[in-house]
C-alpha cells in the first residue's frame, strides 16, 4: 500500500503534463481548423496567414490586459500604421522604409509591455501585411492590407472562442527579444522583394517574428531553421494526401487541425524540442494549401515555404549578429512566435 501511493504521488506530475499537452493539442486543432473554415468561406486573399496568426497566438494567455482587446488593437493599430507609413512616402523607399523599421522595432515593444506577447505580434503581422501591401502595389494595397486584417481578426475572435473550451494556463508569458526586428524586416522585404516579389509579405512576416522570438543571451536558430525543414517536408506529404482525396474539404480541415494538434502535443510533451517542433508548426500552418485545391496551387505552396525559410535565416543572421554587439544583455524568455 505505501509503495502503491509512493508511484502515484511520482506519476503525478507526468499525468498532469499530459493532460495540458492533450488540452493545448485541442485548443491547436479547434483554432486553426476552425479559423481555416471561416477564412475559407469568406474568400478572404492570402487566407494562410489568418490559420499562422492562430497557431501561433492560440497557446498564450488571453487574461492580460482585458481578454482580447489587445490582440485586436494589435490588429488595427498596426493595419492603420502601416497605411499611414506607405502613404506618407509611396515612392520613396529611403523614406518608408527607416519608418517602417522603427515601427517594427518600436511598436511589439509598447504592445508587449501593455498587452502581452500576442498582441505584439499580431501588431507586427498587421503592419507588414499593410505596408508591404502597400509598397508592392500602392493602388491596391488598401485593400489587400484591409484583407489581412480582417484574417487576423477572424484569428483572434476564433482563438477567444477556443480559449474557453480549453483554457489556457497562466504560465510565465515569453519577453521582448529587444534585438534588431526593424532591421531583420527591412532586409527580409528588400530580399524578397528583389527575389520572390510575390511572397515578400510572408518572407517579411518571417524575418520579423524570428528576430521578435529570438533571445539575444542564446537565440535557438539552427532548432527553428530544422524546424522549418522538417515543416516542410510534412507540408509536402501533407498537400500530396489531400490531393489523392480528391480534394474534400472535411478531409483538408480534419487532416490541418489533427496535424497542428499533434504538433503541439509533441512540442509540450517532448519540451526539450519544443522550440524546433514549433516551428515546424509554423511552416507547416503557412505552407499548406488553406481551402482544399492542393493540385492547382502546389508551386505557390512551395513559393510560400522558400519565402518563410528566407525570412527565419535573415531573422537568425540578425539575431546572431546583434547577440555578438551586446553580449552583456541576458534576457530569459521562451520564444513563442513563428512556431517556438
Amino acid at each position: 500500500m505505501v509503495g502503491f501511493k509512493v508511484n502515484r504521488e511520482r506519476d503525478l506530475p507526468l499525468r498532469f503534463a499530459m493532460s495540458e499537452a492533450w488540452k493545448a493539442a485541442g485548443r491547436q486543432a479547434l483554432a486553426t481548423a476552425g479559423t481555416a473554415l471561416v477564412i475559407g468561406t469568406l474568400h478572404v486573399p492570402q487566407p494562410f496567414l489568418a490559420v499562422l496568426a492562430a497557431q501561433v497566438t492560440a497557446g498564450i494567455c488571453f487574461s492580460n490586459a482585458g481578454g482580447c482587446l489587445p490582440r485586436l488593437a494589435g490588429v488595427w493599430i498596426g493595419t492603420l500604421v502601416g497605411a499611414i507609413l506607405f502613404a506618407i512616402a509611396p515612392e520613396q523607399p529611403w523614406i518608408s522604409l527607416p519608418l517602417f523599421g522603427l515601427a517594427a522595432t518600436f511598436g511589439p515593444k509598447i504592445f508587449h509591455q501593455r498587452g502581452g506577447p500576442s498582441s505584439a505580434v499580431l501588431f507586427l503581422m498587421a503592419l507588414a501585411g499593410m505596408f508591404v501591401a502597400g509598397v508592392l502595389n500602392p493602388q491596391l494595397g488598401l485593400i489587400g492590407g484591409m484583407a489581412h486584417a480582417i484574417s487576423l481578426t477572424v484569428a483572434v475572435m476564433m482563438t477567444f472562442l477556443v480559449s474557453r473550451l480549453f483554457p489556457v494556463g497562466e504560465g510565465t508569458p515569453p519577453r521582448f527579444s529587444g534585438g534588431w526586428v526593424g532591421i531583420s524586416g527591412i532586409l527580409a522585404l528588400i530580399v524578397s522583394r528583389a527575389t520572390m516579389p510575390d511572397n515578400a509579405i510572408v518572407a517579411t512576416i518571417a524575418g520579423l517574428t524570428m528576430a521578435f522570438s529570438l533571445s539575444p543571451e542564446a537565440p535557438p536558430v539552427l532548432a527553428k531553421l530544422v524546424g522549418g525543414i522538417l515543416g516542410v517536408v510534412i507540408s509536402v506529404g501533407f498537400i500530396v494526401v489531400v490531393a489523392g482525396s480528391g480534394n474534400d474539404l472535411g478531409v483538408f480541415l480534419g487532416g490541418l487541425g489533427l496535424s497542428l494538434g499533434a504538433f503541439e502535443w509533441c512540442a509540450i510533451t517532448f519540451k526539450k524540442y519544443g522550440v524546433g517542433i514549433r516551428q515546424a508548426a509554423a511552416m507547416f500552418s503557412s505552407a499548406v494549401t488553406m481551402l482544399p485545391r492542393p493540385v492547382d496551387s502546389i508551386g505557390s505552396s512551395g513559393q510560400r515555404m522558400s519565402a518563410v525559410i528566407l525570412g527565419l535565416v535573415i531573422g537568425g543572421l540578425v539575431a546572431v549578429v546583434s547577440r555578438s554587439w551586446r553580449p552583456e544583455v541576458k534576457v530569459a524568455m521562451e520564444p513563442t512566435v513563428w512556431g517556438s
